[in-house]
């Protein structure tokens, strides 16, 4: 995280009589300085370089548009460039400051680091950040950094972490403490905590397919919230598989198959035997009718290729191949 993410406060810096003084007007309109016999306390802190205000006390004194002024030095900044006026708004029956704000003319600017960078971790199953300065920003002693709680997981306010600079060198940090209670997670490292996918499954009119997806999935398995994780990415691949209608299909043209092999087994075809040069082939030649009585008929050789039956012969005249 960097600076655009995380506020910076300076130390907060106590005012009084001792490093400021009070300037108020004369009947020429020349500031003169009345610090002397006043006395007053004042905190400032800063945000992001403007300057923010918290009046505790004072005694009698004050009048309406007194100027409290302070050097940019004793808030932590450069003198002529830091620097803050104090406008006393209101008083009370016995001139005790009643308001007191940045004088609203003038621009004031408190002291900001350089870019810098900080990085923040989560430790599961445990409610503390991890923090580590990166690099970067001229800092000083007592500077103040805050995270948003909302910004690294948790809930503004609740989980809020506050960084304090405790030691630097040539304005880098050296040292540094910092308090907050994270909102982690729970669970096994390695195990994803949820996954969400969405869309609509797809169906083929045609044939009543669904289209169904396989899914395999790469990335971390421990989210936490909204502090920048690899994403996890997940692969849809399509796989046809058969629905309700395709597999009736299937079982129509199964059955149409079962009902023509069957067919086949009982009708007779003719077939046509192009030559005799086996067994097999004379034997499916043979036209005729023939029942033999208990005498053995004779035959008759009319020619080399054919012969004539005899009388016993149910249908007379067969004439019979010669095999």
């Amino acid at each position: 995280m960097d600076e655009t993410q995380i506020k910076h406060s300076i130390q907060q810096v106590h005012i009084s009589s001792y490093n400021s003084k009070v300037f108020r007007k004369d009947d020429a309109n020349n500031e003169v300085d009345v610090t002397t016999g006043l006395d007053y306390e004042i905190q400032i802190l800063s945000d992001d370089g403007t300057y923010k205000v918290s009046f505790i006390s004072s005694f009698v004194g004050f009048e309406n548009d007194d100027i409290i002024r302070i050097s940019g030095s004793i808030l932590t900044g450069e003198d002529g460039t830091n620097g803050l006026d104090l406008e006393i708004t209101s008083v009370t029956a016995e001139n005790i400051i009643d308001v007191v704000d940045v004088e609203t003319s003038g621009t004031y600017v408190a002291r900001q680091p350089l870019p810098y960078e900080f990085q923040i971790t989560q430790k599961l199953n445990e409610p503390v950040y991890g923090v580590t300065y990166v690099s970067g920003g001229i800092f000083k002693i007592g500077d103040i950094l805050l995270i948003d709680g909302s910004d690294i997981g948790g809930t503004t306010s609740t989980n809020d972490l506050t960084i304090t600079v405790l030691t630097v060198e040539t304005g880098f940090i050296k040292t540094f403490d910092f308090n907050s209670i994270s909102d982690n997670d729970t669970g096994e490292i390695g195990e994803i905590i949820s996954v969400d996918i969405t869309g609509s499954p797809k169906t083929d009119l045609a044939d009543g397919s669904w289209l169904q997806s396989d899914t395999s999935s790469t990335g971390t398995g421990v989210t936490i919230s909204s502090i920048p994780v690899p994403d996890l990415q997940i692969t849809l691949k399509n796989v046809l598989v058969d629905g309700v209608k395709k597999i009736e299909s299937g079982i129509v043209t199964a059955y149409a198959e079962i009902q023509t092999v069957k067919g086949n087994l009982i009708k007779s075809k003719n077939v046509y035997v192009l030559d005799l040069n086996n067994q097999l082939d004379k034997l499916k030649c043979i036209n005729c009718s023939l029942v033999l009585y208990d005498e053995i008929p004779s035959y008759n050789e009319v020619s080399k290729d054919t012969l004539n039956a005899n009388t016993y012969s149910r249908i007379s005249g067969c004439t019979f191949k010669r095999i």
